[in-house]
């Protein structure tokens, strides 16, 4: 068995069978283990399917999902779809803890008169029901003004979260305007991250997907920016074995005369495991 002592909450131990995991996963956990890193650059064959260790497949963002289950807070944002988040208990968590939405008890609670109640209750029931771009702000800058709190917040410590960041290289590109401001502080916040002591002592983590690797500002690909850039490359021959079989048993796939998932898995060297299943 592996051990990886990592992604958890403390004292939580991520144990796969020996094999299993990905060389990605096992190099993203050994250096989070130790301290290496705390903001992680997922690039390469990003949009390809990957195997849990129940041997089922599903998307990276899915499996990501899985591996920080134990977070108290799952994350993820990009420029389209905002902040969001892998369960809907975590979205009212963040909204009880981050945005004043008490929805546990009455607003009117304690010695307030009327018009104080009613003020307190349209502001709980704005923050618990409000779209969170008008909350925590529309544009990157703003909301990763505002998601830097949630990760550095120390009277809420005792939450382990993790951010997830998609399509990093359209909030953190490598070629900036000079009058494109937003963009500068995007990536500046970025870059502070990756070398910031408190979400590294607070255990939460950070994950940027792109891509590319050239596409994202050069201080965050920087050897000595504090990010630990890691590439997810295209499945290896045995991979692509298991996913010929998968298709084979569990999909109803047959194949002509002389093929077998061996002789498949050879030569479909460079393809990725949906462009397998394309074929």
């Amino acid at each position: 068995m592996v051990e990886l002592k990592s992604f958890g909450n403390e004292g939580k131990v991520i144990s796969c069978p020996a094999g299993k995991a990905p060389e990605w996963f096992r190099e993203m956990a050994l250096k989070s283990r130790a301290g290496i890193a705390h903001l992680f650059i997922l690039w390469g064959n990003i949009y390809d399917l990957q195997r849990n260790m129940r041997g089922e497949y599903s998307s990276l963002y899915q499996y990501l999902a899985e591996i920080f289950e134990q977070r108290d807070l799952i994350m993820f944002y990009s420029l389209s779809s905002g902040l969001q988040f892998a369960s809907e208990e975590m979205d009212k968590l963040f909204r009880s803890k981050f945005l004043g939405a008490d929805l546990s008890t009455p607003a009117s609670t304690g010695k307030q008169s009327p018009t104080q109640a009613a003020a307190k209750g349209l502001q709980q029931n704005q923050a618990a029901n409000a779209p969170l771009g008008q909350l925590i702000g529309e544009t990157p800058d703003k909301a990763l003004r505002f998601l830097e709190k949630v990760l550095t917040d120390e009277v809420v410590m005792s939450l382990k979260s993790v951010l997830i960041v998609d399509f990093a290289q359209n909030i953190a590109p490598n070629q900036i305007g000079n009058q494109n401001i937003c963009d500068r502080i995007s990536v500046e916040m970025l870059e502070r991250w990756a070398k910031d002591c408190r979400i590294k002592e607070s255990g939460n983590t950070i994950v940027l997907i792109s891509p590319s690797l050239a596409g994202l500002a050069e201080g965050l690909r920087s050897p000595c920016g504090g990010a630990a850039a890691i590439r997810i490359p295209k499945p290896s021959e045995p991979e692509r074995i298991s996913r010929w079989k998968y298709n084979q048993s569990s999909n109803g796939v047959v194949f002509s005369e002389g093929l077998t998932p061996e002789s498949l898995g050879r030569i479909t060297n460079g393809l990725s495991l949906k462009q397998i299943d394309s074929i």
